[in-house]
């Protein structure tokens, strides 16, 4: 199961992974995506999965907006401080994934076994703890950026305050490097 932010700079390069896993590795992938963004990539992708014979699904989860979009938040923290709520939704929709699979074939639909979630997501940590799945954090930025976002958590850590004010949505992570994979697409 694949959880990006919900934002472009970040569906696209998760996508792009998953995408490899199938193609390369034959993987079956569950993408989880909003409201907003499923018709979108279901009528772009869809067919080239279909012609690549790719078992990429992609499926939907409210973004407890009440618009069904993600173009009304008034900032991108505000935006993660909505998908804080969706824990509940996204335990709803894993355990209709594992009894779905449970009741089909397990070679053409098998049961999730790993979520890869995006870095700002942090809380799925706790999903994969109840199912008792691995987690793998997905950072879509640059290095640089990483670095940068890991030492102001980790000075906040040691209570180090960093000279600029910081949101609870990017100071409040729980990653340890267990969680991080390496990836480079070339």
């Amino acid at each position: 199961m694949a959880i990006p932010f919900p934002a472009q700079g970040h569906i696209n390069p998760m996508m792009h992974f998953c995408f490899k896993l199938a193609r390369d590795h034959g993987f079956v992938v569950t993408f989880v995506v909003t409201q907003y963004h499923h018709p979108l990539l279901v009528r772009n992708l869809a067919p080239v999965f279909l012609e690549q014979g790719l078992d990429i699904r992609i499926v939907e989860i409210p973004d407890k907006r009440g618009t069904g979009t993600t173009t009304g938040a008034s900032s991108i923290l505000e935006l993660g401080h909505s998908f804080f709520s969706l824990l509940p939704e996204f335990e709803e929709l894993f355990q209709s994934l594992v009894i779905a699979h449970s009741t089909s074939d397990p070679i053409t639909h098998p049961p999730p076994s790993l979520i890869v979630y995006d870095f700002y997501f942090p809380f799925l940590l706790e999903l994969g703890t109840k199912f008792s799945l691995p987690c793998i954090a997905f950072y879509a930025g640059s290095a640089g950026a990483l670095a940068s976002i890991m030492a102001v958590n980790q000075g906040h850590r040691s209570g180090n305050n960093p000279p600029f004010p910081t949101s609870s949505f990017l100071a409040h992570t729980s990653h340890r490097s267990k969680h991080f994979v390496c990836y480079v697409v070339q």
